[in-house]
């Protein structure tokens, strides 16, 4: 990095970083991608030229619109894990992969191999992520229900059930988490997920 530079960042659904990369989103997890790679130099240079004097999250935003909008219909394009992404988190994860092999024109090893393409995860292990997401938020906001009435609200088989997926999506124990303020988490977890339209 540069003296005195800034870094931006955008993060995005799984099927609009699949499109605009075209790489399996398994191989793109956790990792940074340089927007240069799939923006013509002449936009990028634009874009950080306005952006250089810029430090309020609206106009960055309006700035960004500005440069990156001819790209956004090809950006957009829904692939085939879209739908169905939308429906698990609709089903707030409580179904089973059985149910979208139902609902969806797919074949299991099908499913299989899109959600490895676009989304990152097996469908079964996307729609445990997704259901403990919805527990955790319910954790977190403190509105003192019981871990066991959440557990039974989200179809975990029991308590048990849920500390395992706890510790698999955290790595760490309940008992650990509540006795440590998570700022991380806390965070991420009070962000809004509005879908524009």
């Amino acid at each position: 990095m540069y003296k005195n530079s800034s870094w931006l960042s955008f993060e995005l659904p799984n099927h609009i970083l699949h499109n605009i990369t075209k790489i399996h989103s398994i191989k793109n997890r956790n990792i940074l991608i340089d927007l240069s790679l799939y923006v013509d130099d002449d936009v990028i240079l634009e874009m950080y030229q306005e952006l250089k004097y810029v430090n309020n999250i609206d106009k960055i935003t309006k700035v960004a619109d500005k440069h990156l909008r001819n790209y956004y219909k090809d950006w957009s394009l829904l692939t085939p894990s879209t739908e169905i992404v939308q429906y698990i988190f609709d089903r707030k994860g409580m179904l089973q992969v059985k149910e979208l092999l139902d609902v969806f024109p797919y074949s299991d090893r099908s499913l299989a191999r899109i959600f490895h393409k676009e989304v990152g995860a097996s469908p079964y292990r996307f729609i445990c992520l997704v259901r403990f997401n919805y527990i955790i938020r319910e954790l977190e906001k403190k509105e003192n229900v019981s871990l066991i009435k959440l557990v039974e609200r989200y179809n975990y088989y029991d308590q048990s059930h849920f500390e395992k997926d706890f510790q698999k999506f955290l790595g760490q124990s309940i008992k650990e988490y509540k006795n440590d303020f998570n700022p991380l988490l806390t965070s991420g977890l009070a962000r809004e997920y509005v879908k524009k339209k």
